[in-house]
C-alpha cells in the first residue's frame, strides 16, 4: 500500500512549471523557488509567496490576482497580455522585466524594486507606492490613472506616449528623467524632482509643474 501523501501545490507546480488553460489558487510558500515557471491563458489567484524564487517566469494572456511578494526576487520577468489584479509587493525585486499590454488594477507596493524594466501598452490603475524604485525604466504607451505615490523614484528614466491621469506624485523622483509626447492631466507634483529632466512635446493640463520641489536643469519647457 502507498501512503505517500499527495504532492503539494508548490510541488506540483515545481514539478511541471507550465501551465496552460489552468486556474491555479491558494498557494502558500516560504523559501521556495518557482524560478522559471510559465503560465499562459491561466489564472493565479491567492498567492502568498515569502522569501521565494520567482526569476525568468513568462506568462501569457493570463490572470495574476491577490498575489503578494514579500521578501522575493522575481527578475527577468515576461509578461504579455496579463492582467495584476490586486497585486501586492513588499521588500521583493522585479527587475530587468518586460511587461506588454498589461494591466495592473490597485497594486499596493513598498520597498521594492522594477528597476531597468521595459513596460509597453501597459495601464497602471489605482495603486499605492511608497519608496518603489523604477530606475532606468523605459514606458512606451503607457497610462497611469488614479495613481498614489509616495517617494516613488524614476530616475534615469523614459516616457514616450504616456499618459499621467489623475495621479498624487508626491515627492515622486523624475531626476535625469526624459517625457517623449507624453501629458500630466489633473495631478499633483506636492515635492517632486524633476532635476535634469527633459521635456520634449509634453503637456501639463490642470497640473501645476511649479509644485515640485526641485526643477533644477529642467529642459524643454520654461519654468
Amino acid at each position: 500500500m502507498n501512503n505517500r501523501p499527495p504532492p503539494t501545490l508548490a510541488e506540483t507546480l515545481l514539478s511541471d512549471r507550465t501551465l496552460t488553460g489552468q486556474n491555479v489558487s491558494g498557494l502558500q510558500a516560504v523559501g521556495t523557488d518557482l524560478s522559471g515557471l510559465e503560465c499562459y491563458n491561466s489564472t493565479l489567484r491567492d498567492f502568498s509567496l515569502d522569501d521565494c524564487g520567482f526569476n525568468y517566469c513568462r506568462a501569457m494572456e493570463s490572470t495574476l490576482q491577490k498575489i503578494d511578494f514579500q521578501h522575493c526576487l522575481c527578475n527577468h520577468g515576461m509578461y504579455s497580455h496579463c492582467q495584476f489584479e490586486t497585486f501586492k509587493t513588499h521588500s521583493s525585486f522585479l527587475s530587468n522585466s518586460h511587461f506588454n499590454q498589461c494591466q495592473f488594477n490597485e497594486t499596493i507596493s513598498e520597498l521594492s524594486t522594477f528597476g531597468l524594466s521595459v513596460f509597453e501598452n501597459t495601464t497602471w490603475r489605482g495603486s499605492r507606492m511608497s519608496e518603489v524604485s523604477f530606475i532606468g525604466t523605459l514606458w512606451r504607451d503607457c497610462t497611469f490613472q488614479n495613481e498614489t505615490y509616495f517617494f516613488v523614484r524614476f530616475p534615469s528614466s523614459h516616457f514616450v506616449n504616456t499618459t499621467f491621469i489623475n495621479c498624487s506624485l508626491k515627492k515622486t523622483i523624475f531626476r535625469g528623467a526624459r517625457f517623449t509626447h507624453c501629458t500630466f492631466e489633473s495631478c499633483t507634483l506636492d515635492d517632486s524632482v524633476f532635476h535634469n529632466a527633459e521635456f520634449i512635446d509634453t503637456r501639463f493640463i490642470h497640473t501645476d509643474i511649479h509644485q515640485a520641489g526641485n526643477l533644477n536643469g529642467v529642459k524643454g519647457i520654461t519654468i
